[in-house]
């Protein structure tokens, strides 16, 4: 957090919920979402619901690594435990809330420009190529699980959105294509 400095992200994982609030509901609000006389500020945060990410990178992601790539590829983000998983989803929700506050047109100030699909994607897809980047900097400098944790992150990236969501009406699903189809 020293490298990354700033609180954007609000990591909650819940034990139970009501019907309405089913783990199939939703697994973020963001401040945007909220109705305020003031609009998106700096400091709101960003709620991610961790424990429904743990759930879907067990239930999709996993198993799409398993079936369509290559035994030996990616073995940490395949052998990854829910410790290790849940880790990762903390760290990446961190760097994803801190890169969209940096960069030429940094988040909330060009929210309404990033809001467009199109622009949308890329900027979703930027703020993780980021973080996977910035994961395999700390495995450099001896992160015991910062490997894990950028092939994780890359996994759900480049994989799990494209398939679970219409890339025509889901800017995460748009911005995985570009990704995949730009590696391919």
């Amino acid at each position: 957090l020293q490298t990354y400095p700033g609180s954007f992200a609000r990591v909650i994982a819940l034990d139970a919920s009501s019907e309405g609030f089913s783990p199939n509901s939703c697994v973020a609000l963001f401040g945007e979402h909220f109705v305020t006389p003031h609009g998106v500020e700096q400091n709101n945060k960003a709620c991610y619901f961790v424990d429904r990410f743990v759930a879907r990178y067990n239930k999709v992601t996993k198993p799409l690594i398993g079936s369509f790539l290559h035994p030996d590829s990616l073995p940490l983000a395949r052998a990854a435990r829910d410790d290790v998983i849940l880790r990762t989803m903390c760290v990446w929700l961190h760097m994803h809330e801190y890169s969209h506050r940096t960069g030429h047109m940094p988040l909330p100030k060009y929210l309404d420009f990033k809001t467009h699909r199109d622009a949308a994607s890329i900027e979703e897809l930027r703020v993780d190529v980021l973080t996977v980047l910035a994961c395999y900097e700390m495995s450099l400098r001896g992160h015991p699980h910062a490997a894990a944790y950028a092939e994780i992150v890359f996994t759900e990236r480049c994989f799990r959105y494209a398939v679970q969501y219409d890339i025509n009406q889901n800017y995460d699903a748009r911005g995985c294509a570009i990704l995949f189809n730009w590696l391919i």
